[in-house]
């Protein structure tokens, strides 16, 4: 029994330590736009060069920097809700609604 509860009590300090801040949303943003294009380029059988990869991510990660972003802290995990101008969305490939647990990010269709 206590090994069961110390097992469950360290998982849970484990997340949230791991629990990912506003930061490093941003920088996750900004990774996930130089994907975007690298992946974008490859469907069009065309290279990105280091230039566009870096202009690109570092541009969609200012942008987001100053887009709202709801963050709703659970402290084992954390849902950021991105407020995307019209034409951002879904529908291009960038998430609106992402989940935040254990230092990773994974896309969600409805928040």
């Amino acid at each position: 029994m206590s090994k069961t509860l110390f097992l469950l009590v360290a998982i849970v300090a484990l997340l949230v330590a791991t629990n990912p801040a506003r930061g490093e949303y941003n920088d996750w943003v900004e990774q996930f736009a130089i994907g975007k294009l690298e992946r974008d380029a490859q469907a069009q059988k065309q290279q990105v060069s280091w230039t566009e990869r870096t202009f690109g991510g570092a541009s969609a990660g200012m942008i987001v920097r100053n887009l709202p972003v709801a963050r709703r802290n659970f402290v084992i995990f954390s849902i950021y809700h991105l407020d995307l101008p019209e034409g951002f969305g879904e529908a291009d490939g960038f998430p609106e609604c992402t989940v935040g647990i254990a230092g990773q990010f994974m896309r969600m269709h409805v928040c």
